[in-house]
């Protein structure tokens, strides 16, 4: 950031938290000052306005930068050893994934009318294929984690799109620049399919897929709609292509979606051989209704409740757990617990995935030595096995 820049941002925070001043000045809290405080908390961490505070440290304040991501890996990977290490799968270093494609600046963010943007905000995005390849050639990753959206108004588009928000499909119709993204074939499913087999998945590879949920697949554990299956119909399509590649034992995709309901579907409605070689992941959302609402800023997040937490014990094909320490408390004593449930049903115990980004590296260490290393989760241990990284090529 340059002094101009700097200025600029100065300026913002200066007006932005003006009124937080005149009221310490003339302490009097009204129905007013409460909407203030929370608009202006829901812009510090939507992410969503294309403004300098869009880009405040605390987005992801755990982002690692392209040049220290060597430095910073080893740093995450010293949790899992020394004296007191985390619980984690069969003694090896964690899974290393790239969140958004591990492309923090480029990744396609939102469908506007002057085109698709990143969070560079007045940058266009460029090809989800060619952020994936940088990832895996370039900055040591093990996985990288996309998120895929079905046409919602134009259900014989064969294609699922390569985009972080929901799309207004009205919007991109009005903007060249967009129609021209989602023409490239480099930012479908199923054109970056073709590219990461057989090259990547060969390489053990993975691919992890956040479903994004439409309106009509929302529902906890609810039953299917026509939409979530035309969902699963298309990825269906998608993966059958390289079926011998997916029935090669290294499970190279994963699904994962906030919405228990599209996961059930995707399962459900997905060809026997393919669905038993994928793992199936539950992203959790935050138990607190405000956080949920919060995070919901930048898109659909449910409450985490009882429901959510039957569902989890009772799916003998999930495989795993995302979770965030910043959203969800007592995560560890949580999951260990459903685990515990699990092991006595009969069903595989969850291996669990923690994003490092949306706290600073020294808060989430310190988190992850005091939750995870207590003795009497021995019995059914959550297996930490992967770590989602933020990389910011600034």
């Amino acid at each position: 950031m340059n002094l101009r820049e700097k200025n600029s941002f100065r300026s913002s925070l200066r007006f932005l938290f003006a009124p937080i001043q005149r009221h310490v000045q003339t302490p009097r809290f009204n129905r007013t000052s409460l909407t203030y405080y929370l608009l202006l908390l829901a812009a510090l961490t939507a992410g969503c306005s294309p403004s300098e505070l869009c880009s405040l440290p605390m987005e992801s304040p755990g982002r690692l930068k392209t040049s220290e991501v060597s430095e910073g890996f080893k740093k995450y990977d010293d949790i899992f050893s020394g004296e007191k290490p985390v619980l984690y799968c069969e003694g090896k270093r964690h899974e290393r994934v790239g969140h958004v494609l591990g492309a923090y600046q480029e990744y396609p963010m939102k469908a506007t009318r002057r085109g698709i943007k990143t969070r560079k905000y007045n940058h266009l995005a460029g090809n989800a294929v060619g952020m994936m390849k940088n990832a895996f050639d370039n900055l040591d990753l093990d996985a990288v984690e996309l998120d895929v959206h079905v046409n919602t108004q134009k259900h014989e588009d064969e294609n699922l799109y390569i985009l972080h928000y929901e799309p207004d499909w009205d919007t991109l119709k009005q903007s060249q620049d967009s129609v021209k993204f989602l023409s490239d074939e480099r930012n479908t499913f199923r054109g970056l399919l073709r590219e990461f087999f057989p090259t990547y998945s060969a390489q053990g590879k993975r691919l992890y897929v956040e479903l994004k949920a439409p309106a009509d697949c929302r529902m906890n554990g609810g039953p299917s709609t026509p939409l979530c299956k035309l969902i699963a119909k298309k990825l269906a399509s998608d993966l059958e292509k390289h079926r011998n590649y997916i029935q090669s034992g290294n499970r190279p995709i994963a699904f994962i979606s906030f919405s228990t309901q599209l996961l059930d579907t995707v399962h459900d409605n997905l060809p026997k051989e393919l669905r038993s070689n994928i793992d199936f992941i539950l992203i959790l959302s935050p138990s607190s209704r405000f956080k949920a609402w919060i995070a919901s800023r930048r898109g659909w997040v449910p409450t985490f409740g009882e429901a959510a937490k039957h569902w989890m014990t009772d799916r003998a094909w999930l495989t795993g757990v995302w979770y965030s320490p910043r959203a969800t408390n007592g995560f560890p004593d949580l999951i260990s617990e459903i685990n515990l449930a699990r092991v006595s049903s009969g069903h595989r115990r969850l291996s669990v995935g923690v994003s490092a980004y949306l706290q600073g590296s020294n808060n989430f260490i310190k988190g992850m030595r005091a939750n995870w290393s207590h003795p009497r989760k021995i019995d059914a241990p959550a297996l930490v096995q992967t770590i989602i990284y933020d990389i910011d090529s600034r």
